[in-house]
């Protein structure tokens, strides 16, 4: 188990690399954009024939790739615990009882990513077969459904993972710990919460 999660929590960690990465290029595009532009309104007043320097297709670009990047860096936010939470009740539970709730929570996070993934795939099935591509520099528009799907199916392998080590605490079985945030790997020298 400890093998499977820590494989598990490596592809996680490489996607929000590979997340971050995206983020970086929708902001370089977006940065050279503004730069085109700038220039452009520096020089026009200069010459007798204006000029129109611009990223061809920024928008286009730059929603790919920030949906890249969304999709991408879920799999580790499950991994990482870095959800938004409201622990009203799971704070006064006793660790088996808080690991069971936790169990509880993945498995119906990964009931809804499926439920989001095979929703997409019915939808980007229906855009791939109209061959519709985006309005600017027509990207392919499926390229837009594939880093949703991706990550959607990743976040179900994580939460599921979740689900299990959670079920393995809540019945007393010594499980991998979570991952850590900073590191992006499993916190293995971190002490674990005793449970009874």
């Amino acid at each position: 188990m400890r093998a499977l999660y820590a494989a598990i929590a490596a592809a996680a960690r490489w996607l929000a690399y590979g997340g971050l990465a995206c983020l970086g290029v929708a902001g370089l595009v977006t940065l050279a954009d503004i730069v085109l532009r700038a220039l452009t309104r520096a020089v026009n007043p200069f010459t007798a024939d204006p000029i129109g320097l611009a990223v061809p297709g920024v928008v286009d670009l730059v929603q790919l790739f920030v949906m890249g990047a969304a999709f991408a860096a879920m799999p580790f936010a499950f991994l990482s615990d870095g959800q938004v939470t409201v622990n009203l009740l799971a704070d006064r539970l006793p660790p088996r009882g808080r690991a069971a709730m936790k169990s509880a929570a993945a498995l119906l996070s990964a009931g809804f990513m499926g439920l989001v993934v095979w929703t997409a795939w019915g939808r980007a099935a229906q855009v791939l077969s109209y061959g519709d591509t985006s309005s600017t520099i027509e990207i392919p528009m499926i390229w837009y459904w594939t880093p949703l799907i991706g990550g959607c199916a990743a976040s179900v392998a994580a939460a599921l993972a979740i689900a299990a080590v959670e079920e393995l605490r809540a019945a007393g079985v010594e499980a991998p710990p979570p991952l850590d945030p900073a590191t992006g790997r499993p916190e293995l020298g971190a002490p674990e919460e005793s449970v009874p």
